[in-house]
Parts: C-alpha cells; structure tokens; sequence
C-alpha cells in the first residue's frame, strides 16, 4: 500500500515547476536492488525522473533505509554523507544543496531631518508666514508648514532592507532595551557609578 501511496504522491509532485527534495526513511532496502521492493520504486523513481542519491549504509545493520529524492536536471544535490555518531540505530544522512539565498526584500522610506532645524529660524519664519489671513486656515496652516519643512528638513528617500520582526522582541523586552540605552547614556554623560 506504501509504495502505490508513494507513486501517486510522485505523480503529483513530479509535475510541479519548482526544485523537488524528498528526504525520508523509507525502509526500503536501496541497498538490495534484486527486492521487488527495492526494484519497483526505483522504477517508479524512474519514470518521474528522479533519483535516489544516498549510497552509503544509513542502517547499524549496513542497509541503506534513508533516502533523498530529487531530480537529477535539478542539480540540487552537491554532495550527501552519513554520520554514525548518533545514539541511534539509524546514521543521520547529511547533505550538501546547491540554494543560494533569497534577496532580502528593501522598502523606500521617506524620512525627514527634523534634529537639523534651527527651531529658532523656523518659528519665525513659521510666524511671518502664518500671520497673513487666509479664506481655509487649516489648509492654509498645513500647506505653510509643509513648504517650511521642505525648506528646513527636506524629505530624504532611501531605499532598505525589509527586516523581519524579531518574534522574541516582545513590548516589554521593547521597554527593557530603550531603559538599557537610556541608563547608558545617563552613565556615560555623569561618569557616575551608581548610573
């Protein structure tokens, strides 16, 4: 039942347009290629244009039970090895892929300098700007500021990396870490002790 279940599976994923890794412990004897076992998915493994790479004994009784699947044309396998240093019957099977890694995503950001104003200048520009009347004052009061901002602290571009959260970084290890730089500053600005 295993191995019609097997094919079928193969038949489905054999189809797909992207790179196929099956890895497993099939306990069927690779080793053993005169089994009706052995030979039927293998011819099986044939006819979907895969192939079984791991060659080596993965069994403490020198069978060849764990097994990784892919097609050849993927040259996804480099290299596979097995390590007998675990406490079990069963060696653990490494292998070498040829994956590179994704491009990490980047976003563009608009920011703005606003620790560069000269507050000074600003509010009295900000001031003589504001004085004139105006039919919309709210609007007339955004679009002021707006034109004073891009004079002040013009709107930067930039293009980053999209970096994940960190699942662990909770609000409050968030709060623990801002207290930390916070006390460090205060350290390094008193050169007190106790800070």
């Amino acid at each position: 039942m295993f191995l019609a279940d097997f094919d079928q599976l193969l038949d489905h994923f054999s189809l797909l347009p992207c790179m196929l890794l099956i890895l497993g412990d099939l306990n069927v004897h690779f080793d053993k290629p005169d089994h009706p076992d052995t030979k039927r998915i293998c011819l099986s493994l044939f006819h979907h244009n895969l192939k079984q790479f791991v060659s080596q004994p993965t069994h403490q009784q020198g069978h060849t039970l764990d097994w990784i699947i892919s097609r050849e044309s993927d040259n996804l396998i480099l290299s596979t090895d097995v390590s007998s240093s675990l406490p079990s019957d069963h060696s653990a099977v490494l292998c070498s892929l040829n994956l590179s890694r994704p491009p990490r995503p980047r976003r563009l950001v608009t920011r703005r300098n606003i620790k560069a104003i000269n507050s000074k200048e600003f509010s009295s520009e900000a001031s003589l700007l504001l004085s004139s009347p105006s039919p919309d004052p709210a609007a007339f009061f955004d679009l002021t500021l707006r034109q004073l901002l891009d004079i002040h602290a013009p709107a930067t571009t930039r293009l980053l990396p999209d970096r994940p959260p960190a699942p662990w970084l909770s609000p409050d290890m968030f709060q623990a870490n801002r207290e930390r730089r916070q006390a460090e500053r205060l350290r390094r600005s008193t050169k007190v002790t106790v800070h």
